[in-house]
């Protein structure tokens, strides 16, 4: 009986471990309107969202290297970016590792977000952009989400982004909803779901129709990349 119960909970130390996870939320602001999903499996986060000016962009990131890929699907390109030259972009528009992340401030005040009781909190950055956070202590399965949560903030394109806005993994639950004012727009982020769930290993490829800009990261031989 005791072997059983050890190769059992090996198996699901396993399980966890090689867990996927899937993030829905609604979106509104200028640019950005519709449903953002985003998919995390082994090391690698996708993110799908939809824009005004190119219409429904997929990002996909190495957590580890930082390299990425952007896939403009109406136009059916991918633009593929090392990690340097992700950094190298994010610095020419003020982003940077140093960056001081704004702590979140307890207002002391509750409110619902659809089914969730919340407690709300405020922010504000160094370059003057804040917002507001709504915060359900009582989400479902927080504890294993906050593992999620904590390999993107430390992801190179996390880090790059630590002054932008506050830390997750310091707040006492989930963030369900969030108000960000920046350069006179408001973008409103309400969350749809947040769970471990099955992710398909091809939602990181690149569809084989896709035009390629950019020196590959990995070997595709059914595609030469346009320079």
């Amino acid at each position: 009986m005791k072997r059983i119960l050890v190769i059992l909970f090996a198996a699901s130390s396993l399980t966890v471990a090689r867990a996927d996870f899937v993030l829905k939320q609604q979106i509104k602001s200028v640019g950005q309107n519709g449903v953002v999903t985003l998919e995390v499996k082994d090391d690698q986060s996708r993110l799908d969202m939809p824009t005004d000016l190119l219409g429904d962009v997929s990002v996909i990131q190495d957590l580890n290297t930082g390299d990425k890929t952007m896939m403009i699907h109406q136009r059916k390109i991918a633009k593929l970016e090392s990690g340097a030259e992700v950094r190298q972009s994010a610095e020419q528009f003020g982003y940077s590792t140093n960056g001081v992340v704004p702590k979140p401030v307890d207002t002391g005040k509750t409110g619902k977000v659809g089914d969730y009781d919340t407690e709300i909190y405020t922010w504000t950055n160094n370059n003057g952009v804040g917002g507001t956070l709504w915060v359900a202590k009582n989400y479902p399965d927080f504890d294993k989400i906050k593992i999620y949560l904590k390999k993107l903030e430390e992801s190179p394109a996390g880090q790059m982004m630590r002054g932008d806005s506050p830390d997750g993994n310091t707040l006492p639950g989930m963030v369900v909803k969030s108000e960000k004012v920046a350069h006179g727009d408001i973008i409103t982020e309400t969350l749809i779901s947040a769970k471990e769930q099955p992710v398909n290993a091809s939602d990181f490829d690149v569809p084989d129709d896709y035009r390629i800009i950019g020196l590959p990261i990995t070997t595709n031989p059914t595609t030469t990349p346009d320079k």
